[in-house]
């Protein structure tokens, strides 16, 4: 939704509410009253829609959060010299994807979610770097079990993405001459608390230095020769030593 009002509101992130009461959690602030207004109108409208048009969904509301002003970023080509992709079933990643000056290809099967297509997301990684010099893939699948305070699902969607992601992609470039592979998280979601929350995250990359690590968790990898390291500051030491 683009509005030239709300900007000095506070909204809640849905994930960060689920279980609650939304008459305790409706935006506060300036400008609240007209999102609040969109919110109760948008619950008829979709009950209109799913009684005249019987469209099958389980929304309830329009629910805005995370608002914004459009940013500019130094696209990839330019800052980097690399083309490549993102491949992301989140709107979010694929816009950012897209400011950087980066390919958005669509999978088939990307959901977002825990039923999303973890392999097709790796091969289609894999397309891309025979034609480009990076691709980018994001899995939503732990973070959305995480905010269901679905322990099981959790450790079955890091099992996917272990196996038909990073599997996937470590196996495919090896037919690749020079190479270099990292493995992220972009912020904690502990299943307890089902929200976001801020501590460092591990990271692995694999390329020419090597250290004593041998894990991927999170006690094991505050181990790494690296130590602590702004995300920003990632591509760059990536470069230096391409």
């Amino acid at each position: 939704m683009v509005a030239n009002f709300g900007e000095s509101a506070t909204c809640f992130p849905p994930h960060d509410v689920i279980g609650e009461r939304i008459e305790d959690k409706l935006p506060t602030g300036k400008d609240a009253d007209r999102l609040i207004e969109i919110i109760n109108k948008s619950s008829e409208i979709i009950e209109r829609a799913k009684r005249e048009y019987n469209i099958p969904t389980n929304a309830t509301h329009a629910w805005p959060w995370g608002s914004g002003k459009a940013i500019e970023l130094q696209p990839y080509p330019e800052r980097y010299g690399l083309y490549g992709c993102v491949i992301s079933a989140v709107s979010l990643i694929k816009g950012l994807g897209r400011l950087a000056g980066l390919e958005t290809p669509k999978v088939e099967g990307a959901t977002g979610f825990l039923d999303t297509n973890y392999k097709g997301k790796a091969e289609s990684a894999l397309e891309c770097l025979e034609r480009e010099d990076i691709a980018i893939v994001h899995v939503e699948a732990p973070d959305e079990a995480s905010h269901l305070g679905d322990l099981e699902a959790k450790i079955k969607a890091i099992e996917n993405f272990d196996k038909f992601v990073v599997g996937t992609v470590l196996n495919g470039i090896s037919a690749f001459d020079d190479v270099a592979m990292v493995v992220i998280t972009d912020h904690y979601t502990p299943v307890s608390l089902k929200i976001h929350t801020s501590e460092p995250v591990p990271f692995a990359i694999m390329k020419d230095d090597k250290d004593d690590v041998k894990e991927f968790c999170e006690k094991e990898c505050a181990k790494g020769k690296l130590g602590k390291i702004n995300a920003w500051n990632i591509m760059p030491y990536l470069m230096r030593k391409s």
